[in-house]
């Protein structure tokens, strides 16, 4: 009796078993075809052709771009399905893992595909060279002559493959399991972004690290891949506008310090505003800038000044004193900085004066034991002067003949 009943038991599991197997089976066969069907797609370009792939919310986001460029005169789904004929053969999807909770599915999967930026760089060179070439043709001519193009390229050419890891989620609609790659959260990043980029290349760099700041937040923990490039486009942006203003200001050491940043983020994606590599030599010549700068500053103590007063000629108030290079360096800039004082000994003005400036010409460098006079018109200071001042060497320049 124990017998019959475990018997009948392992064959309710088994069964049971077997249910839940093909169930998942048929579950992952739906997911892969439509995998499979979306990463070529996507490659090889086409709204039109991803659409289909995609689940209702992203259909919707697609149909409004698509309606939004329909005066384009190139026709990305007939390219993809150009491309598809020639390439799709080189894809493959192996499943490592899925999922399912209820109607979503997460999966992890191995995608060989060809060489993305091979295939990007000849395809999408040759149709800008063509869109170019017929600017001015009609739409038929236009689209024609780009298939041609393209056909030629995906004939003539040979692209290698690469295998990359790749996370997919799928929505269950109906019978059919879609991918969902969330394009309104991307298009809403897509434009805290761009807004970012503005105000970083406009010098507004706090404004900007306050929309990047935005950018991260509205991704969250989301796993979307063009967003998170988009993300860290505009952080790079930022470090490299920054680091381009520091180095403007002979900050150099905050300027290496964001050029670093930028290495370790290593932005490898198609079009970042610098690549690692540029970025690395930016730091070799901003470290060299930043020795010689560390040499200048302490040369400035080398600047003697003498007998600077201030003398009124004529109603004309002017500062007046030598420069005297006790140093060994010929120099070709020296800047002063110039403070002003009431009668209270409060400083109520600044400014400078650039007694010595060569311009790499020899004949005009401030040589060593040389002595210079200078004149500082004081037209600026405010009536509260009390003709009190303090001046000071606050930049050197060496010299260096052009």
């Amino acid at each position: 009796m124990k017998t019959r009943k475990l018997f009948a038991a392992l064959v309710v599991l088994f069964v049971t078993s077997l249910v839940w197997t093909t169930g998942c089976q048929s579950d992952q066969d739906k997911a892969k075809a439509t995998i499979e069907g979306y990463v070529v797609a996507d490659m090889l370009g086409g709204k039109g052709a991803v659409k289909q792939y995609l689940v209702k919310a992203d259909r919707e986001v697609i149909d409004k771009q698509l309606e939004e460029k329909k005066d384009s005169k190139i026709d990305t789904d007939k390219l993809a399905e150009l491309a598809q004929n020639k390439l799709g053969d080189q894809f493959k999807v192996e499943i490592a893992e899925a999922k399912v909770d209820g109607d979503t599915m997460n999966v992890s999967a191995k995608i060989t595909q060809p060489n993305e930026k091979e295939l990007q760089k000849a395809v999408i060179g040759k149709m800008f060279e063509v869109a170019k070439e017929k600017k001015d043709a009609s739409k038929e001519e236009q689209n024609k002559a780009i298939q041609d193009a393209v056909a030629s390229v995906l004939e003539e050419e040979e692209f290698g493959t690469e295998t990359v890891d790749q996370k997919f989620e799928l929505r269950k609609e109906g019978d059919k399991w879609l991918v969902f790659v969330d394009l309104k959260t991307q298009e809403e990043v897509k434009e805290i972004v761009d807004a970012g980029r503005d105000l970083s290349i406009k010098g507004k760099i706090k404004e900007a690290k306050a929309k990047l700041e935005e950018a991260k937040k509205k991704l969250g923990e989301r796993n979307l891949e063009e967003a998170q490039e988009d993300v860290k486009n505009l952080e790079v942006s930022i470090l490299y506008d920054e680091a381009r203003k520091l180095e403007r200001e002979d900050e150099f050491e905050k300027a290496i310090a964001n050029y670093k940043k930028i290495v370790e983020i290593n932005p490898d994606w198609k079009f970042p505003p610098i690549k690692a590599e540029k970025a690395k030599e930016k730091i070799s010549e901003l470290e060299a800038k930043a020795e010689k700068k560390k040499a200048q500053d302490a040369y400035r103590e080398k600047i003697a000044l003498n007998g600077v007063e201030v003398k009124n000629l004529y109603g004309s108030k002017r500062i007046v004193g030598e420069l005297k290079n006790d140093g060994d360096q010929v120099i070709d800039r020296v800047e002063l900085a110039i403070k002003f004082f009431d009668k209270d000994g409060k400083e109520i003005h600044s400014d400078s004066s650039t007694p010595v400036f060569a311009y790499g010409k020899e004949a005009k460098a401030f040589k060593p034991g040389h002595s210079k006079k200078f004149t500082k018109y004081a037209t600026n200071a405010p009536d509260a002067w009390d003709d009190k001042i303090e001046v000071t060497v606050s930049k050197v320049e060496f010299f260096e003949k052009k």
